[in-house]
């Protein structure tokens, strides 16, 4: 258990070096707040954990669908949400680093323990 909060509380090498959040920054401590109950404080720390298993949900929904109707027509896979990943990881960074630069407010201090 304690290697666990060590692996989750450390921060990146980006994070050391530059002193701001990296575009992963958060992901980890996302992961584990979703597998322990915590779907509103998984999505402040990275909004594309959540976002991604609802994307995974929805193509295995039209993959299932598609080999359940033995449709002959091939149709191409939506790009929208890997747009959608892109604006979101985005927003997701500079939102948490004028946070900190502007405000001095650390936005992945931790809520785990």
């Amino acid at each position: 258990m304690n290697l666990i909060r060590r692996l989750i509380s450390s921060h990146c090498l980006f994070y050391r070096v530059t002193g701001l959040y990296c575009p992963g920054c958060g992901g980890k401590r996302s992961v584990y707040l979703l597998f322990h109950g915590h779907p509103l404080l998984s999505l402040w720390y990275h909004p594309l954990v959540l976002y991604g298993i609802g994307v995974l949900l929805y193509y295995s929904i039209c993959l299932g669908r598609r080999l359940l109707s033995r449709s002959s027509t091939e149709k191409s896979i939506a790009t929208w949400p890997l747009w959608g990943a892109v604006i979101l990881l985005a927003g997701n960074v500079l939102l948490k680093n004028i946070l900190l630069v502007a405000f001095h407010i650390t936005p992945l201090s931790s809520h785990i323990y």
